[in-house]
């Protein structure tokens, strides 16, 4: 199999909190206190290919294709376009903050599970195509998605 290493210093100010590897191994998504960044993985370095800021990044994940990328941000989850860098939707419903998401094996949905002890799962197959289609709302800018999965658990603080 292939195998290599590659080693990356950030300055004392910019601690990785949480990071993910694209599939195919050509990217590298690093969620800091107030950004995440995405690298292009070169020969001997990473590169800086986009630089978001965001308020309290607290997970990311790429999808098992690589065509999605995850990012929790507070109580949304943002489904950015990793190739483009796009943002193609916002999921929201959470009413704390996202500690984890995590993928579907098909790619068809996102799980998510917040500090309030929910769990609630984003239909994501189609969700650009939906949004054209009239079946997701675009109010005052922020998009609405309905979920497709939702388990409360009363009491119980997910880590």
């Amino acid at each position: 199999g292939f195998y290599g290493e590659l080693s990356h210093t950030f300055s004392e100010y910019d601690t990785p909190r949480e990071l993910s590897f694209h599939p195919m191994g050509f990217q590298l998504a690093i969620i800091f206190d107030d950004r995440i960044r995405i690298y292009h993985i070169a020969a001997e370095s990473l590169r800086l290919a986009l630089e978001l800021t965001l308020k309290s990044p607290s997970g990311v994940a790429y999808s098992h294709s690589g065509e999605y990328l995850a990012v929790a941000c507070g109580s949304s989850i943002l489904l950015l376009d990793p190739v483009r860098f796009l943002v193609i939707t916002v999921f929201t419903g959470h009413l704390q903050s996202i500690n984890h998401v995590i993928w579907a094996d098909d790619d068809s949905r996102i799980m998510s599970c917040g500090v309030d002890g929910c769990v609630y799962g984003f239909q994501v197959k189609g969700s650009d195509q939906q949004a054209s289609a009239g079946r997701t709302e675009e109010t005052e800018g922020q998009v609405q998605n309905q979920r497709v999965f939702e388990h409360f658990s009363k009491g119980t603080v997910y880590t």
